[in-house]
C-alpha cells in the first residue's frame, strides 16, 4: 500500500515539474503581458496526462500551474485562480472527450480527431481563458479594457498548445515501437533530415532569400503528408511538433516567413498557421489510418477465406489463420482452443507468435491448462458466445495466466468464438505487448471471422459425411440391377452404374457420346422428353413407365423416378434418377389380361350354350306329362331329354376345366357323323317352341347322307342354337326354311326366315372332312333397307386359313 502511495506521489510531483518547466518555456515568450503568451505547451501536457494516468493526477497539474503563476509576479489569489482554471481546463477536456463512449487516445479515427479538435478549440480552453483573464483583471494585473485582447491570446496559446503537444504525447504513449522499425530506419532518417533541412532553412536560418513576400512556410506540408502516409499519427504528430519548434524558435529570433511585425504579432500568426497545419495533418492521418485499417481488415478477411478454401481441416488452417491475423493486425501472439464436448472443457490446440517475440512461459502454461465455461478469457468467450477484449491482462481479475503473460511482456488481449449458429466450436485469442483499448469495429470483424471459420468446420463435417454416404451409395449402386444415373445442369453425364450396360446393351462410353432420348421407344419419346425438360427446370417425377429399345432391338419396359441432385449445401447441381426393369411384370400383366379376356369370352359362350338344352328338356317333360301318353309316345321325349342332359353334362365339364378356360379352348371330340341325323335331332329339340309360336318349318335334305368329320354334340348345339334363335326372334306364324346341301367340298346349311315384310338369311358352312369353321351369320333386313350381322360368331384354334362363305 505504501509503495502504491509513493508511486502516486512520484507521478504527481513529476507531472508538476514537467508542467512548471513547460509553463516557464511558454511564459518566456509572453512579450505583451508577462502572464499571457501565445505559446502554452502545458495545456497539451495536462490533457494528455489525465487521459493516460486518470483524473487522480490533477494535483500535479494544479501544483505546477500555481508555481508557474506565483513566480510570474502575480498575487497569490490570482495565481490560485489561474491554477484552478488550468486544472479545470484539463479535467473538463478529458470529461468531454470521454462522453464519446469509445474515444481512442491514439487518434487513429476521424471521429476521435474531430472530437479532440472540437473540445480543445472550444469549451475547455475557452473556460480556462475566461477564468485566467478574469483572475488577472480582478487581481489588478491586467486592466478590464484589455480583457478581449488578452483573452484571445490566452485562448490561442492554450488551443495550439493542446493541438501540438497532446497528440504527440498520446500517440507515442499508446503505441509501442513495431518490430519492423529497423527496416524503415533509412526512411525515418530521410524524413528527419528533410524536416531538419526545411526547419532550418525556412524557419530558423536568416537567409536573404527567405522573406515574408513568399509563402515558404507551406514547404512543411509535403513533410506532414509524408509522415501521415508512411508513419501514421505518431509520425504526423512528431513532425508537426518539431516543425512548430523550428518555426517558434526562428520567429522569436526574427527569422523565417512570420517575422513581419512585432514578435507578439508574429507568434500569433505563426500559432494560427501551426494550428491549421496540425488540424489538417491530424485529420489526414486519421483518414489514412482508417483507410489502411479497413484495407488491412479486408485483406485479412480475404486471406482467411483463401486459407480456408485451400485447407482440408481446421487443424491444417489454424496456424495459417493465427499468423495471418497477427501479422496483418499487429498482434504478437495468437492461440486457438477447441471445445471438448465429452468433458465440457476448452483444450489448447495451436499457438503462433512473432519471430522476434518468443513467449516460452506463456506457451508452457497454456499447454498445461484447460478451461471450463466462464474461466479465463477463453472460458468467458465460450460461455457468452461473444468476442471479449481485455485492455491489460495484468489488471483483469479473471485471467489465470496473468503472471506468465507479464513475464513474457504481454498486455492487451482479445478473443472471439468460432461458432456455428448458437454452438461454440472453439475460441481464438490474441495478445499484444502493449495495452490495447477496445475497438468495437475490430470486434465485429473478428465475430465475422469466427462465423466464417465455423461454417468452414460445418462444410468439412458435411463433406466428410457426404463422402461416407457417397461411398456407401456407390457400393449400393454398383451392385444393384437398377440403372442409377445422374447429369449436371449442363446435361453432361456425371455418373451411371454398370447395370446400364446390361440393361440396354450399350456401353457407358456410348452413353456419354449419345443423347439419352436415342434409346427411348418412339411412342414414349415425346412424353419422356417433356418430363426431362421439366426436371432441368427444377421439377421431379416418380413412377413413370416407358419403353426403351436395346442395342439388340428388344423392347423393355422401365419404371422411372427422377429428381434434383443437390450438393452438401442443398444447392441444386443436376438431376438424378433410378430406372427399374419391369418388362417381366408388364409381360405377366399382358398375359393375365389376355387370360381374363379369354375366360370372359369362354364363360359367356358357355352361359349361352347352357340355356339351349333347357328347351328340349322342357318339351320332353311336357310330353311325358301329358295324360294318357303311352310307352311308345314317351320313348322319343325320353331320348331327347337324355341327349340334352348329356349335352349339359358336357358343358358343365367344360366350365369346370379351369385350364381350358385360361386357354380359351373347347375340347372337340371328332367322329364321322351324318349331318342329316344332327339336323333331325336339332329340329326335334326346337319343335315345341316352333309349335308354340305357330311357325311353319320346312326342312330340305339331300337324297343321300351328308357325311362330315365333326363333334356331333357341338354341331347339334350350334344348329339347335341357330334354329332356337330363328324361332324365338321371328314374329308369330312366320316361315322357317332349313336347307342342307353339298357345295364344292363343304356341307352348306342355309336357314331363311320370313315374317311380315322382312326376310333374313343365316348360313353355316362346314368342311366335308373336319367341320372346323363356323362362319358369321349374315342378315338382310328388307323392311329397314339395311344389312348387318346377327347372332354370334365363334372360331376354334387354327381355323383362320379358310375364307368366310355367307349364305344368301
Amino acid at each position: 500500500m505504501r509503495r502504491r502511495h509513493l508511486s502516486y506521489l512520484a507521478k504527481v510531483l513529476a507531472l508538476a515539474a514537467i508542467y512548471l518547466g513547460a509553463a516557464k518555456l511558454g511564459l518566456s515568450m509572453a512579450f505583451v503581458a508577462e502572464q499571457v503568451t501565445p505559446v502554452w505547451p502545458p495545456t497539451g501536457i495536462s490533457i494528455a496526462a489525465i487521459l493516460i494516468l486518470g483524473y487522480r493526477v490533477w494535483p500535479g497539474i494544479a501544483l505546477g500551474a500555481f508555481l508557474a503563476n506565483a513566480t510570474a509576479n502575480e498575487p497569490i489569489g490570482t495565481a490560485i485562480g489561474i491554477a484552478v482554471g488550468n486544472t479545470l481546463e484539463a479535467i473538463v477536456a478529458v470529461w468531454l472527450l470521454k462522453q464519446f463512449a469509445d474515444f481512442d487516445r491514439s487518434l487513429s479515427r476521424l471521429r476521435d480527431v474531430l472530437a479532440f479538435l472540437l473540445v480543445t478549440a472550444s469549451v475547455s480552453t475557452a473556460l480556462c481563458a475566461t477564468i485566467g483573464v478574469s483572475g488577472l483583471c480582478l487581481g489588478g494585473v491586467q486592466p478590464w479594457r484589455a480583457f478581449a485582447d488578452v483573452w484571445l491570446v490566452w485562448w490561442l496559446g492554450d488551443a495550439t498548445g493542446a493541438l501540438l503537444v497532446a497528440p504527440t504525447i498520446l500517440t507515442w504513449a499508446s503505441i509501442s515501437i513495431s518490430s519492423g522499425w529497423q527496416r524503415r530506419l533509412p526512411e525515418i532518417i530521410a524524413l528527419a533530415g528533410a524536416l531538419l533541412l526545411v526547419g532550418l532553412t525556412i524557419f530558423a536560418a536568416q537567409l536573404p532569400w527567405v522573406t515574408t513576400d513568399h509563402p515558404l512556410e507551406y514547404a512543411i506540408f509535403p513533410l506532414v503528408i509524408w509522415a501521415a502516409l508512411r508513419f501514421g499519427q505518431r509520425g504526423t504528430a512528431a513532425v508537426t511538433l518539431a516543425a512548430s519548434a523550428f518555426a517558434i524558435w526562428g520567429t522569436v529570433n526574427g527569422s523565417g516567413p512570420f517575422s513581419r511585425g512585432t514578435i507578439h504579432e508574429n507568434l500569433i500568426l505563426l500559432q494560427t498557421f501551426l494550428a491549421a497545419v496540425t488540424a489538417t495533418a491530424l485529420l489526414l492521418g486519421a483518414a489514412l489510418a482508417e483507410r489502411n485499417r479497413a484495407d488491412r481488415r479486408r485483406l485479412i478477411d480475404l486471406g482467411i477465406t483463401h486459407i480456408l478454401s485451400e485447407s482440408a481441416s481446421l487443424e491444417e488452417a489454424s496456424p495459417k489463420i493465427l499468423k495471418s491475423i497477427c501479422q496483418g493486425l499487429d498482434w504478437d501472439v495468437g492461440e486457438i482452443w477447441r471445445v471438448d464436448r465429452e468433458f465440457q472443457l476448452l483444450r489448447y490446440v495451436e499457438i503462433w507468435n512473432q519471430p522476434d517475440w518468443p513467449v516460452p512461459r506463456f506457451l508452457e502454461v497454456s499447454q498445461q491448462l484447460t478451461f471450463v465455461s466462464g474461466l479465463g478469457l477463453p472460458g468467458r468467450v465460450w460461455m457468452h458466445g461473444e468476442p471479449a477484449w481485455i485492455p491489460d491482462v495484468a489488471m483483469d481479475a479473471n485471467f489465470p495466466r496473468a503472471s506468465a503473460a507479464a513475464r513474457d511482456g504481454l498486455r492487451g488481449a482479445l478473443a472471439f468464438p468460432i461458432r456455428l449458429g448458437d454452438e461454440v466450436l472453439g475460441v481464438m485469442e490474441f495478445f499484444s505487448r502493449e495495452v490495447q483499448r477496445p475497438d468495437r469495429q475490430l470486434l465485429q470483424v473478428f465475430a465475422g471471422i469466427g462465423s466464417q471459420i465455423g461454417h468452414f468446420v460445418q462444410r468439412k463435417r458435411a463433406n466428410e459425411q457426404l463422402r461416407i454416404s457417397e461411398r456407401n451409395l456407390r457400393l449400393i449402386a454398383e451392385n444393384t440391377s437398377d440403372v442409377v444415373i445422374a447429369y449436371d445442369l449442363g446435361r453432361e453425364l456425371l455418373y451411371v452404374n454398370p447395370a446400364f450396360e446390361e440393361f440396354t446393351g450399350y456401353t457407358i462410353a456410348e452413353l456419354r457420346s449419345r443423347k439419352s432420348i436415342d434409346y427411348l421407344h418412339q411412342d414414349d419419346a415425346p412424353r419422356m422428353l417433356k418430363l426431362m425438360e421439366g426436371l432441368y427446370a427444377g421439377g421431379a417425377f416418380d413412377g413413370e413407365e416407358f419403353r426403351i429399345v436395346t442395342r439388340a432391338g428388344e423392347v423393355k419396359w422401365c419404371l422411372s423416378s427422377w429428381g434434383p441432385l443437390l450438393d452438401s449445401d442443398g444447392t441444386r447441381i443436376g438431376i438424378q434418377g433410378r430406372e427399374c426393369d419391369i418388362s417381366a411384370r408388364k409381360h405377366a400383366e399382358d398375359a393375365l389380361r389376355e387370360a381374363d379376356r379369354r375366360k370372359d369370352e369362354f364363360l359367356a359362350m358357355l352361359a349361352h350354350e347352357l340355356r339351349n338344352p333347357l328347351a328340349p328338356i322342357r318339351n320332353a317333360i311336357h310330353v311325358i306329362g301329358q295324360a294318357g301318353a303311352n310307352l311308345a309316345t314317351l320313348q322319343k321325349p325320353q331320348a331327347i331329354a337324355e341327349r340334352q342332359v348329356q349335352h349339359m353334362a358336357r358343358l358343365l365339364d367344360d366350365l369346370l376345366d379351369v385350364s381350358r378356360i385360361s386357354r380359351g379352348r373347347i375340347e372337340l371330340r371328332k367322329e364321322i357323323v351324318d349331318m342329316s341325323t344332327i339336323i333331325k335331332r336339332a329340329v326335334e329339340a326346337v319343335q315345341l317352341l316352333i309349335e308354340e309360336k305357330g311357325h311353319q318349318l320346312t326342312v330340305s335334305l339331300p337324297d343321300g347322307p351328308l357325311i362330315v368329320e365333326a363333334d356331333a354334340a357341338r354341331m347339334e348345339q350350334v344348329l339347335t342354337n341357330l334354329l332356337n334363335n330363328a324361332a324365338k326372334y321371328t314374329d308369330s306364324r312366320g316361315s322357317i326354311w332349313l336347307t342342307a346341301a353339298h357345295v364344292d367340298d363343304a356341307a352348306r346349311l342355309h336357314v331363311r326366315v320370313t315374317d311380315k315384310d322382312s326376310v333374313r338369311h343365316f348360313g353355316l358352312s362346314f368342311s366335308s372332312h373336319l367341320a372346323q369353321v363356323i362362319f358369321p351369320l349374315s342378315v338382310t333386313d328388307v323392311r329397314q333397307g339395311r344389312s348387318g350381322h346377327s347372332g354370334r360368331s365363334a372360331e376354334t384354334p387354327r381355323s383362320r386359313a379358310r375364307p368366310a362363305r355367307h349364305g344368301l
